[in-house]
């Protein structure tokens, strides 16, 4: 296809890279088994030794909490179209509880503290094919860069009184408009002692969209598996994707939350995080609080999915194989590009929420 995933711009994932991106590398594509099952479908089911906390909606002020806890990361190796190295299996510890945002960050939050959005230009719709993109209100926040992202996030730090958790090197220009910067640095020994509002590590995305599933998707299994845009019942409850978004976004907790109250965590728009792909050797035994040192590539994996996607890139375990880039308003600004938050808490913060 005459680039590597690391090549490709988010413009790729609009153009319909996200059938080539599942190839890229070592994250060749896994067909269904003879049988056209997964382990959904009656496989030896795999089986974390780790506890995982119970899972129970715990939100208010648009933030849910996710205790800390173990859960296994990645997916069985009969999983249809499965990343074959990037998503061996893991038992991954988390032990810090956290706060995520309910939604998906919405133009109404964004507009509240002063940032505006970038209205629609060729460059940003490219590859879009007449794409509805909403801008109410209440619809995610889009067309911004990851940059951006953070600095959002460091500003509502900062109305808190709170530790900014990424510093931004070398910026100018306005938020939402031309801001761009130069690179960046976490403020922590740890990523996730930091007390601020962030964007999330990918195994705290997987670990908060699983809420404790081993199902491909959180709301059940890929039955049938397929290679396209099919109609899954659990999948058209929970989700915004191509069988039911008639190709745009849409206002946020329309759908069905997964367990611990968290909603468009599949679908809708995909999602930044702060890790590199396959920064945590996936795959290599198991882990404690991977990924709390930020890779400085300036390249970020994206997860959860997005309106046109096909089911198999909705899968609890596919922000591994999302497309990375660097991370400026030329390569990554596009309208189905979203974000939200996570801040870690106190254990005793925890118990109160």
């Amino acid at each position: 296809m005459g680039r590597t995933c690391s090549d490709c711009s988010l413009r790729c994932w609009f153009l319909g890279a996200l059938v080539m991106a599942l190839g890229c590398g070592k994250a060749a594509p896994a067909p269904p088994s003879a049988a056209g099952g997964s382990t959904d479908a009656g496989a030896p089911e795999q089986v974390s030794t780790c506890p995982h906390p119970i899972v129970e909606p715990r939100c208010h002020d648009g933030m849910c909490l996710i205790p800390a806890g173990c859960y296994l990361r990645g997916s069985p190796p009969d999983e249809p179209w499965r990343g074959r190295y990037s998503e061996e299996l893991r038992e991954v510890t988390l032990t810090h509880p956290f706060l995520m945002g309910q939604y998906e960050t919405t133009h109404g939050e964004w507009s509240s503290v002063g940032y505006r959005i970038q209205p629609p230009t060729p460059e940003s719709e490219k590859g879009m094919n007449d794409a509805r993109i909403c801008s109410e209100p209440s619809c995610p926040a889009t067309r911004l860069t990851w940059y951006e992202a953070v600095e959002y996030a460091n500003e509502r730090s900062r109305r808190e009184g709170r530790q900014p958790c990424i510093e931004l090197l070398g910026c100018s220009g306005k938020v939402g408009e031309d801001f761009d910067c130069t690179g960046y640095k976490q403020t922590t020994t740890s990523y996730y002692e930091c007390n601020g509002y962030r964007l999330p590590t990918s195994v705290e995305f997987e670990y908060a969209t699983r809420a404790g599933t081993t199902t491909t998707f959180y709301s059940g299994p890929f039955d049938p598996p397929a290679d396209s845009c099919i109609a899954i019942e659990h999948l058209m409850e929970a989700a915004w994707y191509c069988a039911n978004s008639d190709n745009g976004t849409h206002p946020v907790g329309l759908k069905r939350p997964n367990g611990w109250g968290l909603h468009d965590i599949m679908g809708n728009v995909i999602e930044m995080t702060a890790s590199e792909p396959e920064n945590d050797t996936t795959g290599m035994g198991p882990a404690t609080n991977p990924q709390a040192t930020l890779s400085l590539s300036g390249r970020m994996v994206f997860a959860g999915g997005i309106f046109h996607s096909e089911p198999r890139t909705l899968r609890s375990a596919f922000q591994v194989l999302a497309l990375s880039t660097q991370f400026t308003r030329k390569d990554s600004i596009g309208a189905g590009l979203g974000f939200r938050l996570v801040r870690t808490v106190t254990a005793p913060e925890a118990a109160a929420w």
